[in-house]
This record gives structure tokens, C-alpha cells and sequence, in this order.
């Protein structure tokens, strides 16, 4: 809605400027050289569960539910419905709909003995044992074993790869006997045409 137009203040503004007075009245200066004002109409008959809030920046009262649905209010920080931030090195947070945090704390190892390591949230273990707990798909689990560790095994983890470097050992091995005789044989057919020559020369 124009609220007023003004036909002298334009000359002190760049044409095609605006700006805004308040949060519900904006100016600009037309190619006119005139001022011209609109303010924001608010519908009066806005039907909120809960209570209407007024923002700052905005001209018209939002409704409290309405806006708790499409984000959430975490630590004086706002965050939309679906984005992820981590909270501190061992905690991930999430907005979930209807304005709901959901937070998740890493579970780290119980070590014997815990190395800290900057900017992680779990240390690595050291020792004889330790368990590690992880969050899988079947919920949280935990792992036992010996040596050192920063993460557990990989799910649905099998003995594959130890197989398959030990028959790439015996293939080399085999190879490098397969060769040794090929080069004997070699050597014994290089002295035998070499005695035979000497035979035939004399």
C-alpha cells in the first residue's frame, strides 16, 4: 500500500535507490525523481495455535508454531529443518521437524591406555585390550580386541584379504622357483653348446 509520495526529497537520493524507515515501510526513488513509500499490510485475521510473535527485521507477527516447526532454537543459534552441525568435537547435532534437536554424543573406547589426540574426541588405545563401542545399524555395539585402534572394525569384516595375500606370496614364490630352474637349464645348455663347439673346433 503507497503511503505517501514525496516529489522534493528525491534529488539528495540516487535514482532507482531504496531503503527502508522501519520494519514494515520501505522508499524508493523512481526515475521520476519522487519518492514514493509502501508499507506492509498484516493480515489482521492470521489463525496461530500458539502466540503470535513479533521478529526483528520483520514487519508481520509470526506464529509460535509455525516457526518452532520450521527451525530450531539451539545454544542462541537458529538452524533449519535437516541441517547438521557439530556441536563440539564429540557431540553432532541435527534439527529434526517440528523444531526438535536431536544431539548424539560419540561413544568413545575404554582404553588402558588412552592417548588424547587434538581435536578428536576419542583417544587412541594403547595396550593389551580394549572394548570398542560404535553405533551401527542394529543400534550400539560393542567390540573386544587387542592392539591399538582408533575405530571399530568394519562391519561384516572377513578373513578375505589375508587369504588373498598369501596366495599372491606363494604365487611369487613359486614364480621365482619356476624361474631359477629355467635359468639353471639355461646355464647347463650354454656349457654344453660351448663343449660341443670346443669338440667340433679341434
Amino acid at each position: 500500500m503507497v503511503i505517501h509520495i514525496y516529489s522534493f526529497i528525491c534529488s539528495i537520493w540516487i535514482l532507482g535507490a531504496s531503503w527502508r524507515t522501519d520494519d514494515c515501510t520501505s522508499c524508493e526513488c523512481t526515475t521520476e525523481a519522487k519518492v514514493i513509500c509502501y508499507r506492509q499490510q498484516c493480515d489482521e485475521d492470521i489463525a496461530c495455535s500458539g502466540k503470535p510473535l513479533t521478529i526483528k527485521g520483520r514487519c508481520c507477527p509470526v506464529c509460535e508454531d509455525a516457526l518452532s516447526a520450521a527451525v530450531c532454537s539451539f545454544d542462541a543459534s537458529v538452524y533449519s529443518v535437516g541441517e547438521e552441525w557439530r556441536q563440539d568435537t564429540c557431540t553432532n547435532c541435527s534439527c529434526q521437524p517440528g523444531g526438535r534437536t536431536v544431539c548424539r554424543q560419540l561413544v568413545c573406547p575404554q582404553c588402558v591406555e588412552p592417548v588424547p589426540i587434538e581435536g578428536h574426541c576419542c583417544p587412541l588405545c594403547k595396550g593389551k585390550f580394549y572394548q570398542r563401542i560404535a553405533y551401527t545399524d542394529q543400534g550400539w555395539a560393542a567390540f573386544e580386541g587387542s592392539g591399538t585402534s582408533l575405530a571399530p572394525p568394519a562391519p561384516h569384516s572377513n578373513s578375505l584379504p589375508w587369504i588373498g595375500l598369501c596366495l599372491m606370496s606363494l604365487a611369487i614364490v613359486g614364480l621365482i622357483v619356476v624361474l631359477l630352474i629355467l635359468y639353471k637349464r639355461s646355464r647347463g645348455e650354454t656349457k654344453s653348446q660351448k663343449q660341443l663347439r670346443q669338440k667340433n673346433a679341434s
